[in-house]
Formats: structure tokens, C-alpha cells, sequence
């Protein structure tokens, strides 16, 4: 094998037919590849939107169970300032400071829409904590005085959420209406 002289070039030892099937199946086997590659690209945007919907069927069927427990607080409070129960007040003010904090959540996931509602429930869950604080620190006054303040902004909160509620339950790709 003499490089410099071409006597590398062997014809003795040229391809034969096999050899040139093997290469054109290796050939074609590439474009099948590369075929199936560029058409897996549409099935992986088609996944991602399916994904997407997915999730958003989620956080929209959480929204419209949890929504509807702010009426239920809100009535609870009242129950407890009517009842004069501090036990029972600081429970519906801690419940109603998780639900909140996931209802903020969930709200937000579903981007600017609902923007005034968190910002509502961000308010009465501040007031809840004072409230909440209040309950322990000032003996002399009554659960009603205690927690009136919050207990307006959580009635105020319950409404916006029961009109998200409704918004939610009826909109497009909902449950009922899929």
C-alpha cells in the first residue's frame, strides 16, 4: 500500500452488491430517522398542549372545590362572635388563613384575571393574623370586637370568591360544560 503513488487504490477490493445494499438500507434507515424526528417535533408541541390543558383542568376543578369554603367560614365566624367562643373563632380564623393562602395559589396560576381577589384575600388574611392575635391579647373586650374587622373583609372575600366560583364553574372546558 503505497500512499503516495495511488497504489493504496485496491480495485480488487471493490464493494460488492451486498456491500452497496447494506449502504443504501443505512442510507434509508437515516432518512426514516430523520422523518420520524422532524414529525415526533409536532407530537411533543401537541403533548405540551395537552399537558398544559391538563393542568389547567386541575387548578380550575381545585378552584371550584375550594372556593365555595368561604361562605362556610364566613358563616362560622359569625356563629362564633354570636357565640361569644374565642376557641372557636381562633379555629375559623387559622382555617380560613390556609385556605386563603391556597386560594392565592391557585388564583395566581391562572395568571392576571382574579389579581383584585388575591389581593383581597391577602388583605383579609393579614387581618385574620391580628385578629387572631387580638383574641389572646385583649381580654376585656368580646369575640365580636375581637375579630369585626376581620370578619368583614372575610365576608367581603367570600362574596368575590363565590362570584369567581360561579365564573369558574361556568366558563369553557369546565366539568359540566366539557
Amino acid at each position: 500500500m503505497y500512499i503516495g503513488d495511488w497504489h493504496w487504490l485496491d480495485f480488487a477490493n471493490i464493494p460488492g452488491m451486498l456491500d452497496w445494499i447494506g449502504f443504501v438500507l443505512g442510507g434509508l434507515g437515516i432518512v426514516v430517522a430523520l422523518v420520524q424526528l422532524y414529525k415526533s417535533r409536532g407530537a411533543l408541541q401537541a403533548a405540551k398542549n395537552a399537558l398544559d390543558e391538563a393542568r389547567n383542568g386541575l387548578v380550575r376543578d381545585q378552584i371550584i372545590v375550594l372556593l365555595p369554603s368561604f361562605s362556610e367560614i364566613a358563616s362560622s365566624l359569625t356563629g362564633a362572635m354570636h357565640a361569644d367562643s374565642r376557641e372557636a373563632a381562633v379555629d375559623v380564623l387559622q382555617r380560613f388563613s390556609e385556605r386563603a393562602s391556597e386560594a392565592e395559589q391557585l388564583l395566581t396560576n391562572r395568571g392576571t384575571l382574579h389579581e383584585e381577589a388575591v389581593r383581597e384575600l391577602s388583605d383579609a388574611r393579614a387581618a385574620a393574623a391580628k385578629a387572631i392575635d387580638r383574641l389572646y391579647r385583649k381580654p376585656d373586650m368580646t369575640t365580636a370586637e375581637r375579630v369585626g374587622t376581620a370578619a368583614t373583609k372575610i365576608r367581603a372575600v367570600a362574596v368575590t370568591l363565590n362570584a369567581i366560583h360561579v365564573l369558574v364553574r361556568n366558563e369553557i372546558g369546565s366539568p359540566r360544560n366539557a
